[in-house]
């Protein structure tokens, strides 16, 4: 394993044993991470010389890929619900960030956890992206009062990936958590009525999916 990428210090993306295990089994693992949050792994142990932090707008080698921080909006704890970029936590830095991946020529968008914002459909657009994993389980007033941190949801997901130009469309963050799910069924159902030429994907567990440029155009 070359690159473990975390979104943000929620336990569904950022997982402090798993990475410590990984630390330990594969010595040539780096860890790519928001800046603000570094520490929370070098307290575990983890060199910081195999930690990369990293902001938006620092485009990454990594080997024969390469990598674009892009920001995330999202919220550390709730209630009340708040969601932000982190800079006030942060110094001034974002501490949620999604993820472009540039390899073999096809451009694979994911964000972690994100509402949509201002400016990200057109910074999304500029990488005339392939494919994105976008969460669906969206927000509540009562979720959010048992400390459930929202995202998009199915027809915000499928509205954010028509608008940014995206060829495949695959939901992610749905069915992890029992108090916090998504419909992967609603979001085909929309994408079918609103968005005959968007295509979508809902992969099966443990199957390999391939993709080469062009499948979805």
């Amino acid at each position: 394993m070359d690159y473990v990428l975390c979104t943000h210090e929620h336990i569904d993306h950022l997982d402090l044993p798993a990475c410590v295990t990984l630390a330990r089994r594969f010595p040539q693992t780096r860890f790519i991470v928001p800046r603000p949050i570094v520490e929370q792994l070098t307290v575990q142990g983890i060199a910081e010389e195999r930690i990369q932090g990293v902001q938006p707008g620092e485009e990454l080698s990594l080997g024969v890929a390469r990598l674009f921080p892009v920001p995330a909006m999202h919220g550390l704890s709730c209630p009340p619900a708040r969601y932000d970029f982190g800079f006030e936590q942060s110094g001034g830095l974002y501490r949620y960030l999604g993820y472009v991946l540039e390899l073999e020529g096809i451009h694979i968008y994911h964000p972690g956890d994100t509402l949509v914002f201002d400016g990200l459909v057109e910074q999304l657009r500029s990488f005339d992206l392939d494919i994105a994993l976008l969460p669906i389980n969206g927000r509540s007033y009562f979720r959010e009062q048992k400390n459930l941190v929202g995202n998009m949801d199915e027809r915000e997901a499928a509205d954010l990936a028509a608008a940014a130009g995206v060829k495949l469309l695959i939901p992610t963050h749905y069915d992890m958590f029992a108090a916090n799910l998504g419909r992967p069924g609603l979001l085909i159902e929309y994408v079918r009525t609103v968005y005959p030429q968007l295509s979508c994907y809902v992969p099966a567990h443990g199957r390999r999916f391939t993709f080469t440029r062009g499948d979805a155009r």
